[in-house]
């Protein structure tokens, strides 16, 4: 319920942003390719994610802006071939709704602007599955979160968002980004470290692109 609260009030503070006269709504979808790292060995998976940007323009300045999004993104990691199993290939798959708020510096040229920026992240933990293929059957199951043993990682994650790309003056826009997670998802009362991260590329398109400050 906590999570459930939370997450409406962000999405309440996100719209009530959108009501600044300069302020621009936009929505973007690609691709996410995920990992989780430290002391835990896997491959990259790749995923979706899909965005509700914000684009608010800082003390009237035409080169900073504050950029928060609202996005669903998959994260994971593709799991090593377990010694001694007849498991061809596992991998977990993680669902998160993501809040950032980036700040960001905006180079302008006559066409659009490059933009560069980073801020913070938290995430809220979706229904999310493990899936393992043995001669090309999928046996799927639920992962489990919470802080406890006997769960598989802990819930809510946060971390650093560091973002580029190029926004043209017609609306649409190209995204760049590299999140690191910050919190170890190892529950209370086990040994380890395993950190979620991903670069995310989106396209995406301003839908009140008139507004923009000129």
């Amino acid at each position: 319920m906590k999570k459930i609260i939370l997450l409406l009030a962000a999405s309440v503070f996100c719209f009530q942003i959108a009501g600044f006269s300069q302020a621009r709504v936009g929505l973007a979808g690609g691709v996410s390719v995920a990992n989780m790292k430290d002391k835990v060995d896997g491959d990259s998976k790749v995923g979706v994610m899909t965005s509700l940007v914000l684009d608010v323009p800082l003390c009237k300045s035409k080169n900073w802006t504050f950029h928060p999004s609202l996005a669903y993104v998959q994260k994971g990691l593709t799991e090593p071939h377990p010694p001694g199993t007849l498991i061809d290939k596992q991998y977990v798959a993680l669902r998160y709704m993501e809040l950032t708020a980036d700040v960001l510096y905006h180079i302008h040229g006559s066409g659009g602007s490059f933009f560069l920026g980073a801020g913070p992240s938290i995430d809220f933990n979706l229904p999310s599955k493990r899936v393992s293929i043995t001669e090309g059957d999928k046996v799927i199951t639920d992962i489990l979160f919470g802080k406890t043993p006997e769960n598989d990682f802990k819930g809510i994650d946060y971390g650093a968002d560091f973002r580029v790309g190029y926004a043209m003056n017609s609306g649409f826009f190209l995204s760049l980004n590299y999140n690191k997670g910050l919190r170890n998802l190892v529950p209370d009362g086990l040994t380890g470290s395993i950190k979620n991260q991903y670069i995310g590329i989106q396209l995406g398109v301003f839908l009140n692109n008139g507004k923009k400050s000129k």
